[in-house]
């Protein structure tokens, strides 16, 4: 059935004003109203403006201006049927003018079409936040071309901004700039303290060099910390166990006193006792390995792990220790006094100072001065069948 003159006049405003056409019971009045213009020989242009005034005024007339003002002011162009189906919505619900604009408009700045036309102000942003600078034409063009990319992808804002801060953040250029966060941190683990305005300089400087070198985060902050353990500061909060075999060696002076002499190497080496006979005799006294008595030392590793925390020095037993557990003690920085057995012996008892730079074992055998290092195959053969060891550190 064809449509009469007013019909498609009513059709034609709901068009030009509300971008739809009217249902049923929206037409009917106003094709009445249409009819009674055009009687009054009223055109069809006079027909529609008035029609359209009046859906402009309307609740959704005035919603889907607001439409039309938001896509202009932030895309440039005629707002998508997506966008005049939320005007609508929010228009129904009862909104007023302000907070449809500030819906559409927050809408609009989400989607791709808008970020993409602002992703030049991401990348200035990112490189304001990075590397407190603007980014050079090259990478404002790049980093434009990337940005657009990730949100192709559909990748959110705050995954395109975490995508700039970790590729800015992670770039030698941004690594030298924070070289004091990497000093003060670094400082902050190691010597619970900040460094002073001198130090800060003067480590800030190493840790630039050690980036331009090529090295990662956790190189650096190894290297500054290694550095700052060589002072004595560092030195005097954190005893160390005394590695050199030359400066705790002690050989034992008759057939039975091999425990309390590696006793007391372990206690030179910590720093409780210096390295001499009357140490040696202090640890083979009744109150400690009680071994003049027995001429020979009988107490069970825990035993001695417990006579060696009563002189204030850390220790834990280990019953049937294993190279492999025994080198991990070492590897901690400690000491090990181990009970085992040469071939000539029936038991015996000597120090492990630590590891050489090799890996091999540092041994002081109170018995045979000869013996200096060890594989752990050695050190498996000597603790066969035995094995029992305190571990012992400052």
């Amino acid at each position: 059935m064809s449509l009469s003159l007013a019909q498609r006049l009513v059709r034609r405003a709901y068009r030009a004003e509300l971008h739809r056409l009217p249902a049923a019971s929206e037409a009917a009045p106003q094709v009445v109203r249409a009819r009674t213009l055009l009687r009054n020989d009223r055109d069809d242009a006079f027909v529609v403006r008035r029609l359209s005034r009046a859906l402009d005024r309307s609740p959704e007339g005035q919603a889907i201006d607001q439409a039309h003002g938001a896509a202009k002011a932030l895309l440039g162009h005629a707002p998508g049927a997506a966008l005049l189906q939320q005007a609508r919505e929010l228009a129904a619900q009862g909104k007023t003018v302000a907070e449809i604009r500030a819906a559409l408009d927050a809408t609009l700045e989400a989607g791709p079409e808008y970020r993409k036309l602002h992703a030049r102000e991401t990348v200035e942003s990112a490189y304001a936040q990075a590397l407190q600078r603007a980014p050079s034409l090259d990478e404002k063009l790049a980093g434009t071309r990337w940005a657009r990319e990730l949100i192709d992808q559909g990748k959110t804002p705050d995954e395109v901004s975490g995508a700039f801060a970790w590729v800015l953040g992670s770039s030698a250029e941004a690594r030298k700039l924070h070289a004091p966060d990497n000093v003060k941190a670094v400082y902050a683990w190691t010597m619970g303290r900040e460094p002073s305005a001198e130090e800060l300089e003067r480590d800030s400087g190493l840790v630039r060099e050690l980036i331009d070198e090529g090295k990662s985060n956790d190189e650096v902050n190894g290297a500054l910390a290694d550095l700052l353990k060589l002072s004595p500061e560092w030195q005097a909060k954190h005893p160390q166990m005394n590695h050199d075999r030359d400066a705790v060696y002690l050989r034992q002076p008759n057939g039975w006193t091999c425990g309390p002499t590696s006793l007391a190497m372990a206690m030179a080496a910590a720093g409780k006792r210096p390295l001499s006979d009357d140490t040696l005799w202090e640890m083979a006294q009744p109150d400690k390995l009680n071994t003049i008595a027995n001429q020979s030392t009988d107490k069970m590793p825990w035993e001695i792990a417990d006579i060696v925390r009563g002189m204030g020095v850390n220790a834990e037993a280990h019953v049937l220790a294993q190279p492999p557990e025994i080198r991990a003690a070492l590897e901690r920085g400690h000491g090990v006094v181990v009970n085992g057995k040469h071939p000539d012996t029936s038991g015996h008892f000597i120090y492990l100072a630590g590891l050489d730079e090799q890996g091999q074992i540092i041994v002081c055998d109170p018995w045979k001065p000869e013996i200096t290092r060890w594989s752990d195959e050695q050190l498996g053969a000597f603790t066969y069948g035995r094995g029992n060891s305190v571990e012992i550190w400052p």
